[in-house]
């Protein structure tokens, strides 16, 4: 009879410690995501909160972006949420448009800024590809546990003649064998350069070592930058975007056609997987026309939402240029020795963030700003 009793009073406490304890961090965690996933953002973010009490990472960094806006807030009962949905949209509301050429990108329909401008008489207007879009600022992409950042909304372009810098018009805009006239006479636009050439943008010298220091493109005024700073990622800032982020919807990138060129999209940290459905998502040997993705989709059901597309626009070995709209190669800034540097590469077997190669290859260069 004792031994029935004794056993029954070690069930009871047992008991009693669960109930007490609760459910782990892990299990709340699991469960705001379904919440989450689900759209009940009230029961989300209660279990996103216990869980963060309980010193759970992950769920910090849930309720950070549900706060930051990143997640649609809905009524509830809880006042605090109320609150910051509230001071979400009139945020919204009275945030201007800035001409700064990150995406973002509610793009302002050019006839209203038309209606608007009256240019003088004397001056000419400047050319289309110089006159900066204005877009709203939008989502930005995790570059570390800490760093966010905006990517500019096209590669980087140069026009010797002129000593003019620009970012292409279009997300897959590249200008391919235009690369081969380059020289620092040259009155056409190039796109591929060699590492570290912000100073120096139309060496072509096929000998590594002349590429001593690294010169970084952003620092040089671009004429559709909006006068903002811009910089080159990392090595290690490539491979997290690439590699490493965690996001809500679990998705970082995807091969894809756009407009008819190849490339891989990014899709920025607060990318909801209801607002397209890719196929072949973070998977390195996918193939480019698993998504093909036609000029009114990306313009309303990506670029809209922030996302970014690195195009494949190929190389070049002193005036020789191969591999357009087949291979693309992103220089960082991080060096690897004195020949080869590291840069992002994408091809049809991979995406590789890794990589070193030779100085005096002509790549793409995608420029981001610091978004806090």
């Amino acid at each position: 009879m004792r031994t029935v009793l004794r056993n029954l009073l070690i069930v009871t406490f047992m008991a009693v410690c669960v109930a007490a304890c609760g459910p782990s961090p892990e299990k709340l965690y699991q469960q705001g995501v379904e919440y989450y996933n689900n759209k009940d953002y009230t029961k989300a973010a209660e279990c996103f909160s216990k869980a963060a009490k309980k010193g759970h990472a992950e769920s910090e960094r849930y309720l950070a972006m549900m706060f930051e806006g990143n997640a649609p807030a809905e009524q509830n009962k809880e006042e605090q949420i109320i609150e910051e949905a509230i001071q979400m949209e009139i945020t919204e509301e009275n945030e201007e448009y800035i001409d700064d050429g990150t995406i973002g990108q509610m793009i302002v329909e050019e006839e209203i800024l038309m209606e608007n401008e009256k240019p003088a008489k004397e001056e000419k207007p400047a050319a289309k590809e110089e006159k900066p879009q204005q877009i709203k600022a939008g989502a930005g992409f995790s570059v570390s546990s800490t760093k966010r950042v905006y990517f500019a909304k096209g590669n980087l372009q140069y026009q010797a003649s002129t000593k003019k810098w620009r970012f292409a018009e279009n997300q897959w805009d590249v200008l391919g064998d235009a690369n081969s006239k380059i020289s620092d006479k040259n009155s056409g636009w190039i796109d591929l350069f060699g590492w570290g050439t912000g100073s120096n943008p139309t060496k072509n010298s096929t000998n590594n070592k002349d590429y001593t220091s690294f010169s970084d493109w952003g620092k040089n005024p671009i004429s559709n930058g909006g006068g903002k700073s811009w910089r080159t990622l990392s090595k290690d800032e490539w491979s997290y975007v690439l590699d490493e982020r965690n996001t809500p919807s679990g998705i970082r990138y995807a091969k894809a056609t756009v407009n008819g060129i190849q490339g891989l999209v990014l899709l920025p940290d607060n990318w909801n997987s209801s607002y397209y459905g890719l196929d072949g998502t973070n998977r390195m040997g996918a193939d480019f026309d698993d998504n093909v993705i036609n000029k009114t989709d990306w313009t309303s059901k990506f670029e809209a939402k922030g996302a970014a597309f690195l195009p494949n626009a190929g190389s070049r070995k002193g005036s020789g240029v191969s591999g357009i709209n087949k291979d693309g190669y992103y220089w960082s800034s991080s060096n690897y020795d004195s020949a080869g540097a590291f840069a992002a590469y994408i091809y049809d077997r991979n995406v590789n963030s890794g990589k070193h190669y030779y100085h005096s290859n002509g790549f793409s260069v995608r420029l981001v700003r610091n978004a806090n």
